[in-house]
């Protein structure tokens, strides 16, 4: 059949819903002719995985860079990848791999010995960034030197317990902005200064008009600036709680467990000092209760703020079942700087669909950083006979030549 039939014939299958017979007939259409545009642009709309679809969508831009389409899509699609597989890691940790250990199971997993057909890349305790030999208990490689250990939250999701923490937080906050409004409001007025907050800008040392002069120095001494400032600083320092609880700062638990001391302790003293005052010993003791809750909060918050350290395996993918799955966790793991992961994935790649000049290309790249010199030469030299007109080859070849013994 000829290639604009099968073409016209998936379009026409893919509007009439039959998705398995459009996919099966422009799957086959772009094996004959990879630069059919429209066949790819509705593949993209007609395989399952994301994955899949970022295969398609770049093949369609690299025909057409200029396509607005596909660009919308494929910024879509890595949207959906970054929300449903990316983890939460604490600041300034780079992501993991998918495949990760713990240290302790690290340790007591022995080297794999009998695999059929092994060879050097069967390790899975070669380094993932240069993929040479380590130890399961090594925490740097002693070859490149780069951390082989990530750490990853025990529970990735916000618990309950936080978001009671932090709705605490903010309760408090609006309590304290409250109850300092009123006292300042009432304090002064009684005074007979009907127009309080006109005077707020004392505090920041903005000079008052001649005319209030006397009323500003009423409104000091009534409600003098040390009470101010201390409120204004509550409300700060509550407001950088309730931050730091939600992006679930290092040991930010700990950081609650000195709010709640502080809220008891306060409570406490003032109930001791205060206890002839109904109103201020009530004050105290409400701030006494909401330390107690604090507490309460504190025990239950430890999952959210604890991490585990993981050793980093040379393994395949767990979700990595198809060639253009193998290279898209490949060319994944090339950008972040895990050659030794790259490698891998993209050797399977290219066992699973040869034909693909893409895949020898980056494998050649994969190997030339891990310094497997014979390996990328010759993962070159497949890749010319598939692109022969190759911009890429002469400068690769150069540089793999260079670092090969001279024959």
């Amino acid at each position: 059949m000829p290639i604009k039939d099968k073409l016209d014939q998936g379009i026409d299958a893919a509007q009439a819903g039959d998705k398995i017979k459009a996919r099966t007939l422009l799957t086959e259409v772009v094996a004959e002719d990879e630069e059919q545009i429209e066949a790819w642009l509705w593949l993209s709309q007609l395989v399952d995985s994301l994955e899949d679809k970022v295969v398609c969508l770049e093949n369609v831009l690299t025909l057409d860079p200029q396509n607005q389409f596909a660009h919308e899509e494929l910024t879509d699609v890595k949207a959906q990848q970054d929300r449903f597989f990316a983890p939460i890691y604490p600041p300034g940790q780079e992501e993991p791999p998918p495949n990760v250990v713990t240290i302790p199971e690290a340790v007591k997993q022995p080297l794999p010995t009998d695999y059929p057909d092994q060879d050097e890349f069967d390790d899975i305790w070669l380094c993932p960034y240069c993929a040479q030999p380590t130890e399961p208990n090594d925490r740097k490689c002693p070859h490149c030197r780069k951390s082989l250990i990530v750490s990853r939250r025990v529970r990735e999701e916000r618990t309950a317990w936080l978001w009671r923490g932090i709705f605490l937080q903010i309760s408090m906050m609006m309590v304290i902005v409250s109850l300092g409004s009123a006292a300042f409001v009432i304090l002064v007025r009684q005074q007979g200064v009907n127009n309080p907050f006109l005077f707020v800008p004392l505090y920041f040392g903005t000079a008052p008009d001649s005319r209030w002069e006397d009323a500003g120095q009423t409104v000091l001494a009534t409600f003098p600036a040390w009470a101010f400032w201390g409120m204004l600083g509550i409300i700060i320092y509550t407001m950088i709680m309730i931050f730091l609880l939600y992006i679930r700062i290092p040991y930010g638990n700990v950081l609650y467990f000195v709010s709640a001391t502080i809220s008891l302790m306060m409570g406490l003293v003032g109930m001791i000092a205060f206890y002839s005052s109904p109103l201020a010993l009530g004050l105290s003791a409400f701030a006494f209760l909401l330390g107690v809750i604090q507490f309460v909060v504190t025990l239950n918050l430890w999952n959210d703020f604890t991490f585990k350290e993981h050793r980093i395996q040379m393994r395949i993918d767990r979700d990595a079942k198809s060639h253009t799955g193998f290279f898209h966790s490949g060319r994944k793991y090339s950008k972040a700087g895990l050659w030794g992961l790259a490698a891998i994935h993209l050797r399977r790649a290219v066992v699973a669909n040869p034909h693909k000049a893409a895949y020898h290309l980056a494998l050649t790249l994969a190997y030339l950083n891990i310094k497997r010199y014979q390996l990328a030469d010759e993962s070159l030299t497949r890749f010319a006979k598939l692109d022969p007109d190759a911009i890429e080859i002469g400068p690769l070849r150069d540089e793999i030549r260079s670092h090969m013994p001279s024959r």
